[in-house]
């Protein structure tokens, strides 16, 4: 750096560059000194990076190999309210697009068919009447009641329950731990939470969560697990 100044001086004294010129000289040596320097710098955070992420790979790689997966059992989640007189309310409200507390309302006007037998013609239209009293100025259409309250009757040959599909869930444990839950199939048409476990680790809390919508096959789904 010294050598670098000298010769600047000779340049000045012996070749006659003006001050301005040198200062610009030195400017330039300067900026060019600072940008190795960040090359250097950025290098050897990359570097470091790469050796971080090459520790993380083999210490993933590692919990791999010494993990396990366990079927979670599922029980229940289909749950009904003194409300529902017997429907998935809770279900047939998100589907529509209303509060549970405003198809409950809206049913309570409903006058169900005697055990054991269908309705008649007469009692479905007098019921139908009934609930769009209050549900079309929510903006539910007849069309749209038809199209979800179809889709969740109950199927007599399926266990007596609207349609619904099984969740499927499986804890990931390492060295003896639950680490976390892999949903592998989230299900539907749940109106509860269901209750969960895992064979041999009776201890370990698992809280489902469950997400409602609009879209019937989706309505009712076990997005989440949360692990106290």
């Amino acid at each position: 750096m010294k050598f670098k100044y000298l010769i600047l001086i000779m340049l000045v004294l012996f070749v006659g560059c003006s001050v301005d010129d040198t200062n610009k000289i030195l400017q330039e040596e300067k900026e060019e000194e600072i940008r190795v320097e960040n090359i250097q710098t950025d290098k050897i955070i990359t570097e470091k990076k790469e050796e971080e992420k090459i520790v993380t790979e083999k210490k993933s790689n590692v919990e791999i190999e010494n993990s396990i997966t366990i079927l979670i059992d599922i029980n229940g989640g289909y749950e009904l309210d003194l409300e529902d007189k017997g429907r998935p309310t809770k279900l047939i409200s998100e589907g529509l697009g209303i509060s549970q507390e405003q198809f409950q309302y809206a049913f309570s006007f409903v006058t169900p068919a005697g055990a054991g037998r269908s309705p008649t013609k007469e009692e479905e239209e007098k019921n139908k009447i009934a609930l769009m009293n209050v549900l079309e100025p929510l903006g539910i259409s007849n069309d749209k009641l038809d199209e979800v309250s179809n889709y969740y009757r109950y199927r007599t040959e399926v266990n007596k329950k609207w349609r619904h599909v099984e969740a499927e869930l499986y804890a990931v444990i390492i060295d003896g731990v639950v680490v976390s839950v892999e949903i592998t199939n989230k299900g539907a048409g749940y109106t509860s939470k269901p209750s969960l476990s895992i064979e041999g680790f009776e201890d370990v809390e698992l809280v489902p969560v469950i997400s409602f919508s609009t879209h019937l096959e989706s309505n009712g789904e076990l997005s989440e697990v949360i692990i106290k």
